[in-house]
């Protein structure tokens, strides 16, 4: 499916830049990615950093937008999902959101200045707040959020 939606729009992205498809495709991939083929490019980030690409040089940098921030998509649903586990995990009735937990951690982490605010969690909500963050520091958080995770099951697992 992603293949056949990269050829897709390849054709279009070559034509405008001036190259045929093969060639342009063959530069976009070592440009990039740093690849040969397309066997060598991940579903995820991968392939998303293609599309983007193409969309740019196609000049819709409408469309291009949604793959740009597809790892930062990812990165924030996986930050997500591992503040709720920590939430339920938590030996404590915790009365905090898995935004306003993340909150604390980008906090803690010097991302955000300043204390966590009930405005500041609410708008992590939304993808906007976090495209404020480079994906390498939401990286980082989820680094952090997995951590706390993995000594909350330790410590339950020696009870």
């Amino acid at each position: 499916m992603q293949r056949r939606t990269l050829f897709a729009y390849l054709r279009p992205a070559a034509i405008e830049v001036g190259e045929d498809p093969e060639s342009y495709r063959k530069r976009i991939l070592r440009e990039e990615l740093g690849v040969e083929h397309l066997s060598e490019v991940s579903r995820g980030d991968g392939f998303d950093r293609l599309m983007s690409r193409i969309h740019q040089d196609a000049g819709d940098f409408e469309r291009a937008i949604p793959y740009a921030q597809g790892s930062l998509i990812r990165l924030r649903f996986l930050c997500v999902q591992a503040a709720r586990q920590i939430l339920a995990a938590s030996p404590e009735p915790v009365r905090s959101t898995p935004y306003e937990y993340i909150a604390g951690v980008m906090c803690r982490a010097r991302l955000v200045e300043g204390k966590p605010t009930k405005l500041f969690a609410e708008s992590l909500a939304s993808l906007g707040t976090w495209t404020r963050f480079s994906p390498s520091d939401v990286k980082a958080v989820l680094m952090m959020l997995n951590a706390h995770l993995s000594r909350l099951r330790r410590e339950r697992a020696k009870i």
